[in-house]
């Protein structure tokens, strides 16, 4: 494992698919592959999923390719009896060869993992970028004296030349 990924990212241990994994935050180099997919995870209303729906997730379909790369890097298998350093990752093509409810386990684990983000962290940059839009618009809406002189335009150097 990346020591600096170790830093930031610590995870936490879950069985999937009745596998000791560990499951990791979702890193920036993901941030593209989890816009794809979260857009896809957007449209169910919690309880059906409609064919037409999962038929997105087909082969060579972008949202089945965002799903397969999110899990390969989110997830590192921990050897049976064996310590969290010696976690094993995963490649694209181990996750396609999961058994499709071992997935979708997968996917819950992912998206618990990183809850946090959703209920805490956008929340709290969204107030924060309201703040700031709203000191903004003070600031550009108060009155105040130029901060130079104005200069005429025959008193320029190009003006005399």
């Amino acid at each position: 494992m990346s020591t600096l990924r170790h830093l930031f990212n610590k995870p936490v241990q879950r069985p999937i698919g009745g596998v000791p994994m560990l499951v990791f935050k979702l890193e920036l180099r993901q941030f593209d592959d989890a816009i794809v997919f979260g857009k896809w995870l957007q449209q169910f209303d919690g309880v059906n999923a409609a064919l037409e729906q999962l038929e997105q997730l087909k082969a060579g379909m972008p949202e089945r390719e965002a799903m397969e790369r999110l899990i390969a890097t989110s997830l590192r298998l921990v050897p049976a009896g064996g310590p969290q350093d010696n976690a094993i990752e995963l490649t694209v093509d181990d996750a396609r060869c999961m058994p499709i409810v071992t997935t979708a386990e997968a996917v819950g684990q992912i998206m618990e993992a990183n809850l946090d983000f959703f209920i805490q962290t956008l929340p709290a940059l969204r107030m924060v970028a309201g703040s700031l839009g709203s000191i903004g618009s003070v600031l550009l809406s108060a009155s105040s004296a130029l901060g130079t002189s104005a200069i005429a335009s025959g008193d320029t150097p190009s003006a005399r030349s």
